[in-house]
């Protein structure tokens, strides 16, 4: 907090607030907030200057006037504007801006004319966030939100989708709320917080946020297997599209393979491994990811129509199955030669007996 500087009207020839304002050409409170304020004023400091010779500068002195009309001087400035720190909450302010001029001879300031700011009320702050915790197995949701300094309370508010309109949940001095949570819902809050003072109360600007728990999640990748010390990048599906969920991710077997908190999986050796993708609201689903030293010869290639390819899968003895996802490109034999059937494209897809599965998308053109 600043510390006040008593500055007596009768004691103190430069507050002199009696001057008659003909310099300054009004005054603004731009911002305000629960603890700080932006504020600025427009003085013409070329007609003054124009007035009174060997002008070297102006000067700008800001006050509080406290409520017995006492001016607490609290800053200078050259700027037409001030930054008000370090106030109260939910507190009426009033501010006084005094003008001066440095002489360019003696370098002594000589004090202009005052100007009062309209007073203003500091309002209370929002909370910075809010969150979300979910209990899957009671399908219980918990939200959270953070701390304002100097409130007696919070009130929450639920966005109802149909009319349109927020509508008043609780008024409470706790910081958290808990309700019964359906999969693919759309849930919006908004929580502001409220001062108490003389049994009356005062609420300040909100925050608000939306949280959709998914009703379904998927994997997706093109293939299920990766080599010892290779890595294989598993993407989450969430349904719905826009849920707000966070996926944890998990393995069986960090002996086999393990997988970070983004998904990616690392084969450490031969085997397989679970991976498991869960939404932060319950749903979940798995994923086998086959650790193998096979792979296959290629991933993408062009062949002509009538033009003949064929694909291998690198050290692996065992049978292959060859597929192909359009007969009327690509066909593939069970030896896994490729014929470009017509223009277009396709995917051919090997699968191993331990079930791993390698893709290569083929492109036939004409000759």
């Amino acid at each position: 907090k600043h510390v006040p500087i008593y500055e007596k009207v009768e004691e103190t020839k430069h507050i002199d607030f009696e001057t008659t304002v003909t310099y300054f050409d009004g005054t603004a409170v731009n911002t305000v907030k629960s603890a700080s304020a932006e504020i600025s004023w427009k003085f013409d400091e070329k007609r003054h200057s124009d007035e009174y010779s060997d002008v070297d500068g102006y000067y700008y002195y800001v006050y509080y006037l406290d409520s017995k009309g006492k001016a607490v001087r609290i800053g200078i400035t050259q700027k037409q504007s001030y930054s008000l720190k370090n106030l109260d909450a939910d507190t009426l302010y009033s501010i006084r801006i005094v003008a001066y001029y440095k002489d360019g001879e003696t370098g002594k300031k000589f004090r202009i004319e005052s100007i009062d700011l309209d007073d203003f009320k500091t309002r209370i702050a929002a909370p910075e966030k809010i969150t979300i915790s979910y209990t899957a197995n009671k399908k219980l949701a918990t939200l959270k939100w953070s701390a304002v300094e100097g409130a007696s309370g919070y009130i929450l508010y639920e966005y109802n989708f149909e009319t349109k309109e927020y509508e008043r949940l609780a008024k409470q001095k706790g910081r958290s709320y808990s309700f019964n949570y359906t999969y693919g819902e759309k849930y919006r809050f908004y929580v502001k917080a409220y001062k108490t003072t003389d049994g009356k109360d005062s609420a300040g600007d909100g925050t608000k946020n939306t949280f959709i728990p998914s009703k379904k999640v998927t994997v997706s990748s093109d293939i299920n297997c990766v080599k010892p010390g290779k890595k294989l990048t598993l993407k989450a599906v969430l349904s719905p599209s826009d849920s707000t969920d966070t996926i944890k991710w998990t393995t069986s077997n960090s002996d086999i393979a393990a997988v970070s908190s983004k998904g990616v999986v690392t084969g450490i050796e031969n085997g397989k491994a679970v991976i498991t993708a869960t939404a932060s609201s319950g749903k979940k689903t798995s994923f086998t990811v086959i650790v193998t030293d096979a792979s296959i010869s290629k991933t993408s290639r062009t062949v002509n129509v009538g033009q003949k390819y064929t694909l291998k899968i690198n050290d692996y003895s065992e049978k292959v199955t060859w597929s192909t996802s359009n007969k009327k490109v690509a066909t593939v034999t069970s030896k896994g030669v490729v014929t470009g059937a017509s223009k277009g494209n396709a995917t051919i897809t090997a699968k191993l007996k331990n079930g791993a599965v390698f893709t290569c998308k083929i492109k036939v053109t004409k000759s």
